[in-house]
């Protein structure tokens, strides 16, 4: 991990997952060593914030407990409500962080409202468990880690990342519960 504080004062950045991609080679002056040099990779194409925050959705609500009878006409009828949030990447280029959706939840749709992209899973996560989805490397595991990419519905979803500034955000499905959210482990992102 190489770590560093931005010049202007923006906070702490890191790369992670460096490996050393050349030789060294070391340059001396009068016996002494002056210069080393080498090259290195990451599996990230950005620096990121040091210190990620975790963006959690407001809860979902459903408003309304039925009909009265008798009905006036017209009537109105309200869906549930909230599961939203706003996710701001202070950074310069796109990142693809971690999301975590919380049960309990049937058939979860988590949409980019800014980017109108969605990935939508199909299944249940029950109360008390959680899916990660890794937007960098494209995989969904539960809280144990075991592989839930089967449950992608990858004819509707599109995977997607987050552009500098703010990113509306919104998880819906069906069965929630109380305990129901969307998490997003947001850094700001440099490149």
């Amino acid at each position: 991990v190489l770590t560093w504080q931005a010049q202007d004062g923006s906070g702490g950045r890191s790369i992670n997952g460096l490996v050393l991609a050349s030789d060294i080679q070391f340059d001396y002056q009068q016996g002494w060593l002056r210069v080393a040099r080498f090259m290195l990779a990451t599996e990230r194409p950005y620096a990121e914030s040091q210190t990620p925050t975790n963006v959690d959705t407001v809860a979902i609500t459903s408003t309304g407990s039925g009909f009265t009878i008798p009905l006036v006409i017209p009537f109105t009828l309200i869906a549930s409500a909230g599961g939203t949030s706003t996710v701001t990447n202070g950074g310069t280029i796109k990142g693809y962080p971690r999301m975590q959706v919380y049960g309990p939840i049937t058939n979860p749709v988590i949409a980019n409202i800014t980017d109108s992209v969605s990935i939508r899973l199909i299944g249940s996560i029950a109360s008390g468990d959680y899916w990660e989805i890794d937007l960098f490397e494209r995989t969904i595991v539960n809280q144990a880690g075991v592989s839930q990419l089967a449950s992608l519905d990858a004819a509707n979803s599109v995977w997607f990342g987050f552009n500098p500034g703010d990113t509306s955000m919104q998880i819906t499905g069906t069965s929630t519960g109380s305990n129901t959210k969307l998490r997003v482990i947001e850094s700001d992102y440099w490149g």
